[in-house]
């Protein structure tokens, strides 16, 4: 199954760790979601806002292929 981000056509991946769902579009941008809480996601980052230690907090908290697939 393929997802699209509507903004930029950009294809979705889904990681999961402990209680969040990370969405991450293939464009660079992406989303957390708490899995035990009800509502809407906004959009939390993208390349442009990342620094060095956002990067490594996400790989760690979601593996090392979020860090790819968002940065490439």
């Amino acid at each position: 199954m393929v997802m699209r981000h509507t903004e930029d056509d950009g294809e979705l991946s889904v990681f999961a760790a402990d209680d969040q769902l990370l969405f991450a579009c293939s464009k660079g941008h992406f989303w957390i979601v708490d899995a035990q809480q009800q509502g809407s996601a906004a959009a939390v980052g993208g390349p442009a806002s990342m620094t060095s230690r956002s990067w490594q907090d996400l790989g760690a908290r979601f593996g090392d292929d979020v860090v790819h697939l968002l940065r490439d």
